[in-house]
């Protein structure tokens, strides 16, 4: 919320959105919990409670290797509340050398979605996915709920999602990319003064910003440089 347009502090450390000047109370500061998985419990607060405040829990696994991090860190995850989406960021040498590392792991995590070099949000969005808590939760000790949405494909049986992508992609901020203008506009006037309007206008800015998008990639998959014999032409497309 507090980001332009409109958004300022009075004297007495309270917040005003124009246009309509809504009181809005003072920030919460910022928390950052650091645990160390050795001394890390079943009971252990910060992962079993969930925060809603800029509140950031981070476990040092002491392991090196990406086979036994990620199986220590497949352990850990039975030690923190609800099982509805959990993200691994691989990078791509860890793929190159291991690349049955991932596939093996995936099974492993009792989330009903798991992403991949990604963010949470985007396994919502995927309408063929099935959003929901990983099956087996009991009705006396819930946790992220039973049952699920999504899933127009109707398939049966389902236990989980999975969701993967580039380790750097065109829909993630990188550095030294600044946000689309229209786009930052249009989520500050919703946060600033929810309407009808305001929505649309972020809707039209995504569209635009995805179509966009769109047509860089497919001219960029349709393109081709011919170069002499033993050189790869780029961009390419690779064909399985």
């Amino acid at each position: 919320i507090h980001a332009q347009p409109g958004v300022r502090a009075k004297s007495d450390g309270r917040y005003t959105a124009s246009p309509d000047t809504r009181v809005l109370p003072a920030p919460l500061p910022w928390l950052l919990v650091e645990l160390d998985a050795a001394n890390v419990g079943n009971d252990e607060y910060a992962l079993r409670n969930e925060a809603f405040a800029p509140c950031f829990a981070v476990v040092t696994l002491a392991e090196k290797e990406p086979a036994e991090f990620l199986c220590a860190a497949t352990k850990l995850s039975s030690k923190i509340w609800g099982s509805l989406c959990v993200g691994l960021v691989v990078h791509p040498d860890v793929e190159r050398t291991s690349p049955l590392l991932v596939d093996m792991t995936v099974p492993q995590l009792s989330y009903g979605c798991v992403i991949i070099n990604s963010t949470g949000a985007l396994g919502y969005m995927i309408e063929q996915a099935v959003w929901g808590a990983f099956p087996g939760e009991r009705l006396e000790a819930l946790e992220s709920g039973t049952g699920h949405v999504k899933n127009i494909l109707c398939l049966n049986n389902i236990s989980q999602s999975v969701v993967r992508a580039p380790f750097i992609s065109r829909i993630q901020a990188t550095r030294g990319t600044a946000l689309d203008p229209h786009i930052a506009r249009s989520l500050a006037y919703i946060l600033v003064k929810p309407s009808i309007m305001s929505l649309s206008s972020l809707v039209f800015s995504l569209a635009k910003f995805t179509a966009s998008w769109f047509y860089q990639v497919l001219a960029k998959s349709l393109t081709y440089k011919v170069l002499p014999a033993g050189h790869i032409s780029e961009p390419r497309v690779d064909k399985k």
